[in-house]
């Protein structure tokens, strides 16, 4: 039998049952690396497959009012305020087209969701309306803790009776007066610790699942580890974005006052946060940020792309995408489905002009993306293998 070369490095008779044993462990570690570098092609041939015309949404993207009592940084809604929404009715009778009966999760924002009076009749037009919704994810600024509080119940009891899950995600985007600053309203971080509190002292009657989101620019980034420790006295998650241009809340005027793309610094410092964040928590979304930051290019898939996700504006606008997508028509006149299957040559050439520079709806990394992470890798499988195996006979209790 030939010898193995890593054990010429040991003297002396060798306990072939530990030998066993770490072949077992190098075989399983090989499996696992093998399974990571197929990985790119399996997601290229994802990728490259044809898009069914038969295909439904999975995701809807609901803002549900114009309305806000913020004037945020990195968002124009203050210029759409006074622009009207679909009454409950009008919002069940459009969700009950062909084009929504796959839906499974539904993003409710806004503006803020909880100015509308009517928000627990608009979640049940929403609920009574998907057949194949497992959760609902509404996003709020935090500001009105007895509001939200009182709306939050009956939404709950409602949505666990058909066995959907609430989660609720609160914008936080910095402590103190960085978060008042961000949100272009004193006392705003005051408002969101108040709610935090409220809610964490019955969960349960309130949502599933409680977390945050924070919007990165080039005003916050110096200071995001005020945010970090904040999520971690609170024991919340909170969910790290950068702020981009984004047509449904209509800021392209404002966008080179906040991104992080124009200004180098904050660029950096953001490339290095998301690094980080990648290794605290494997979550492939931060490895995609930062690739983008460090490539200009976009390195993640995206549901919109695939006609897996679409937007329902306040108004019945329906849009493929909330970033770059125009309004294809009002779903209160005709048909969403119709609107949504006639306009796919002007969703190809979105995807084609638009895509590959967006940092928007990031979830796991593309094929090239899994390429550049094994290219990251500091050892090639061999040396990998070899530093495995070397590592677990050296811990045995070998008889030499």
């Amino acid at each position: 039998m030939k010898r193995l070369k890593f054990i010429d490095q040991f003297q002396g008779e060798v306990n072939m049952v530990q030998v066993a044993k770490t072949a077992n462990k190098v075989t399983k570690k090989a499996t696992l690396l093998i399974k990571q570098l197929l990985r790119p092609a399996k997601r290229y041939i994802e990728e490259k497959s044809p898009r069914n015309s038969t295909t439904f949404p999975i995701e809807l993207q609901l803002p549900i009012t114009y309305k806000c009592n913020f004037d945020c940084v990195m968002c124009g809604m203050r210029n759409l305020i006074n622009q009207d929404h679909l009454s409950p009715s009008e919002l069940g009778n459009i969700l009950s087209d062909p084009l929504f009966s796959k839906v499974e999760h539904v993003g409710i924002n806004g503006g803020e969701p909880f100015l509308r009076q009517d928000l627990v009749e608009c979640v049940d037009a929403v609920i009574t309306s998907l057949s194949e919704l497992s959760a609902i994810y509404l996003i709020s600024n935090g500001y009105f803790t007895e509001r939200i509080c009182k709306l939050l119940k009956p939404i709950k009891a409602h949505c666990s009776s058909r066995n959907i899950k609430v989660n609720l995600a609160l914008s936080i985007d910095g402590v103190g007066d960085m978060q008042d600053f961000m949100r272009g309203k004193e006392g705003s971080y005051t408002a969101i610790n108040n709610t935090v509190n409220a809610l964490q002292a019955n969960l349960e009657s309130y949502c599933d699942q409680l977390t945050g989101i924070c919007t990165i620019t080039k005003h916050n980034i110096e200071r995001i580890g005020e945010v970090e420790l904040w999520a971690s006295l609170n024991q919340i998650e909170v969910s790290y974005n950068i702020a981009t241009e984004h047509k449904r809340i209509a800021n392209a005027d404002k966008v080179g006052s906040f991104s992080i793309l124009h200004d180098d610094k904050a660029k950096m410092l953001a490339r290095e946060f998301f690094f980080k964040q990648y290794h605290k928590t494997h979550n492939e979304k931060y490895m995609a940020l930062f690739l983008f930051l460090s490539t200009g290019k976009r390195m993640s898939s995206c549901l919109y792309q695939k006609c897996r996700g679409v937007t329902l504006n306040p108004d019945g606008g329906l849009a493929y995408c909330a970033t770059y997508s125009d309004v294809v028509g009002n779903a209160c006149e005709v048909s969403a489905l119709s609107l949504f299957r006639s306009n796919s040559h002007y969703h190809d050439k979105l995807c084609q002009q638009r895509c590959s520079v967006c940092s928007h709806y990031m979830y796991q990394l593309d094929s090239v993306g899994e390429y550049m992470l094994v290219k990251k890798k500091k050892m090639n499988l061999k040396n990998r293998l070899y530093a495995s195996a070397v590592k677990c006979l050296s811990n045995s209790s070998l008889e030499i």
